[in-house]
């Protein structure tokens, strides 16, 4: 009996080595089942760009953290290089004390950018960080294609950690697309089918629009295609806004009611922060108390919806007279040709 005991311990010591860390021996196991904390998911993903990104999220309990730039981030196997080159940590809560937001991860598909990591953190200063790899650039299609976080550049061996599929639903499988379905569905990261397109993320028939991008709805996981929505706000870095296909609202919202200027600031310009519902022309006036228009922009067209920042671009603050302004935007959406205008109070004192 005494040389039980010890074995037992040792069980009970691999038992939990197995459920808090999630590996054994080297070995990932998400699709074996066990509950995994912290996780790296896929959160947001884009296909019609000029240089398509997917976004990475850590969830899990408070508190957690992982190390991910040894991993892979793969829409194509057979040519992808790993995340990073330094060390990226992602936490499960945002870290007040790092100004970026450290639960998330954009991942480039394509070079030609500056790869941030904990050691030079948020270089551009968007919030975020961000790495640029050579990973089949065009291999996002906008027609139908996968995205896994692996780890390595082998899709044969079990290493998926998180998998998505997406497809137009053209009744034509690319084969190769196909199979890496099928594989992740042998792994179980997918749910099962003979209809791989039928099991994917429907895009639509003409694929994702230039501004539209897939988004994990509230950090669901069921390894579905339910766990995603085709949104027209695309937030790299930050929530996920999914949008509401039957919004008949309006067609922007002003995010301050007003802003208070000194004459001695060096400005630039006057930077007015609007949220776009739906894509739409804008144009905006400034107007003195009096009524008398002192400036009227040029007409923007096709802005897409998110976050929007008008410009009142003004080298004349200094010779203003202190006093209140206003400014009238308005902008009318492309597709259904609704107008829509709001106000906002410049505020210019000595």
């Amino acid at each position: 009996m005494r040389t039980i005991y010890p074995i037992i311990l040792l069980l009970l010591i691999l038992t939990k080595t197995m459920l808090v860390d999630n590996t054994l021996f080297g070995r990932n196991l998400p699709q074996m089942g066990y509950s995994q904390s912290p996780q790296l998911i896929i959160n947001e993903f884009v296909t019609n760009t000029e240089n398509d990104w997917v976004e990475l999220k850590l969830i899990g309990r408070p508190g957690e953290s992982m190390e991910v730039s040894h991993l892979f981030v793969t829409p194509y196997y057979g040519r992808n290089n790993r995340i990073g080159n330094g060390p990226i940590t992602l936490k499960t809560e945002n870290d007040p004390s790092v100004p970026y937001d450290t639960r998330f991860l954009v991942v480039y598909m394509h070079p030609g950018g500056v790869s941030e990591n904990d050691h030079t953190g948020d270089l551009n200063g968007n919030g975020y960080l961000e790495v640029y790899c050579n990973n089949f650039a065009t291999a996002l299609w906008n027609t139908e294609g996968v995205i896994a976080i692996d780890t390595d550049n082998d899709s044969t061996n079990g290493g998926m950690i998180d998998f998505v599929a997406y497809s137009n639903n053209s009744g034509r499988p690319n084969q190769t697309v196909a199979g890496y379905v099928r594989r992740a569905m042998g792994y179980g990261m997918w749910p099962e089918s003979n209809d791989t397109q039928k099991v994917s993320v429907d895009i639509g028939a003409k694929g994702l629009l230039r501004y539209e991008s897939v988004a994990r709805i509230n950090d669901t996981v069921t390894r579905s295609k339910i766990d995603f929505a085709v949104t027209k706000f695309q937030t790299p870095g930050r929530d996920n806004i999914i949008s509401d296909p039957d919004f008949k609202g309006d067609i922007f919202k002003v995010k301050k009611d007003r802003v208070l200027i000194r004459q001695t600031e060096k400005l630039n310009s006057i930077d007015i922060p609007l949220f776009i519902y739906e894509e739409c022309s804008i144009r905006f006036r400034v107007f003195t108390s009096t009524g008398v228009m002192i400036y009227s922009s040029k007409l923007t067209n096709s802005v897409p919806p998110g976050d929007f920042t008008v410009k009142w671009r003004c080298d004349r603050i200094r010779t203003l007279t202190p006093g209140i302004f206003f400014c009238k935007i308005e902008a009318v959406a492309s597709r259904r040709r609704k107008g829509s205008n709001a106000n906002f109070s410049i505020i210019i004192a000595k």
